[in-house]
């Protein structure tokens, strides 16, 4: 008698075999590669893994470093030591392979998010705050119009009217379908990586994010649902970050917290699209900062954000006996606050920030959360 085949199913989803496709994007080549992996595996993991088929296949591809392997996903490079589940990677997904000598791609799908923007804008066709997938999708269309322009021009003077009427008809198509796909598509709401660990469970509450340095080193282990909405308020000037730094200041012991990524400044501009970007530097305005935030809308209530104290003598009208900083007047006094200090207790502090319009992230932070406390800090 035959011995029974018992199918095992890990209670863990993380330790689950995915297919997960590699394909290539360059030289017009549809060359794809099936790849077996668990969703906490790394890039490198999927790297060995190719490696070791094209080895067996004697595949020109194996002569190819490592340090040559460039993988993307939905418009980002995929980091080599990076977990496959904080890129969103489901089963049977499909992630693209370049080599920086094998020349440009020729499939949107396989560049990034600023290959994409560049693409589009070269062809006056770029539309800001759509996601990678949709830039994708709008420069594919675009593609396939190009193509149909250029065989509608050559029927044309070869006077096949057929032909000529047929690919008009195939153009209105395209218009029609681009127009309704860019509608449609819309950020898959998936559950969060198991290798992301965030604090605060998903909720429609936007968080802001105050620290460029601290930002540019865990951007890509903050969760998709948090980062796409939150708000970035840095106390620093954009030139800082976007200008071109000369070798004498690449020296300089205060370059390397300026000298980021180019994948990280992407993602900033795309932010910035989305106007929720705000450089205190170098105008110094706590009114643009106040304005800038009323111009955003706050999807717990469906209104904007309200705007912030900004008058020292009602901060300093908070104080006394029972009041913010808990202590007596000298005039006796006694006020009943209904704000209540979360950051710091001290009026003083909030006062002289607003007195010097300086960057006291205490202070900030406080007359942020008093005027808008949906904001998560």
């Amino acid at each position: 008698m035959p011995a029974k085949q018992i199918k095992v199913i890990s209670k863990d989803a993380s330790l689950v075999y995915m297919t997960v496709y590699v394909s290539m994007c360059q030289q017009n080549k549809s060359d794809k590669f099936t790849t077996k992996v668990t969703r906490l595996a790394t890039v490198e993991a999927i790297q060995r893994f190719l490696m070791e088929q094209w080895q067996i296949t004697k595949n020109p591809l194996m002569n190819y470093p490592l340090s040559d392997h460039i993988f993307s996903f939905n418009g980002r490079i995929m980091r080599h030591e990076a977990n496959l589940d904080i890129y969103y990677l489901n089963d049977n997904d499909t992630i693209y392979i370049r080599f920086p000598s094998l020349g440009p791609l020729t499939t949107p799908w396989g560049m990034t998010s600023s290959e994409l923007r560049e693409a589009l804008q070269a062809r006056n066709v770029y539309r800001p705050n759509l996601l990678p997938e949709q830039l994708m999708y709008q420069l594919h269309r675009h593609l396939q119009k190009e193509s149909r322009l250029e065989r509608l021009q050559r029927a044309t003077k070869r006077g096949l009217v057929d032909e000529v009427h047929q690919i008009t008809q195939e153009l209105r198509v395209l218009e029609k379908d681009e127009a309704a796909q860019l509608e449609i598509i819309s950020p898959r709401q998936l559950a969060r990586p198991k290798s992301i660990s965030w604090p605060i469970p998903p909720c429609p509450n936007r968080t802001i994010f105050h620290s460029i340095s601290e930002l540019e080193l865990k951007y890509e282990k903050i969760p998709r649902d948090v980062l796409e909405p939150a708000i970035f308020i840095f106390g620093a000037n954009r030139e800082w970050v976007f200008a071109k730094h000369n070798k004498l200041q690449k020296a300089s012991f205060d370059y390397k917290y300026m000298a980021y990524e180019k994948d990280f400044l992407d993602m900033l501009v795309f932010k910035e699209e989305a106007s929720l970007v705000f450089w205190f530097e170098p105008e110094r305005s706590l009114d643009a900062l106040s304005s800038f935030l009323c111009q955003i809308r706050d999807p717990v209530t469906s209104q904007h954000y309200r705007p912030l104290l900004l008058e020292a003598p009602r901060w300093l009208s908070l104080g006394g006996h029972n009041g913010w900083e808990g202590k007596t007047r000298r005039d006796g006094r006694r006020v009943l606050s209904k704000m209540k200090p979360i950051y710091t207790t001290s009026v003083q502090r909030i006062v002289t920030n607003l007195q010097s319009n300086s960057f006291d992230i205490i202070a900030i932070q406080e007359m942020i959360k008093q005027a808008n406390p949906t904001l998560l800090i």
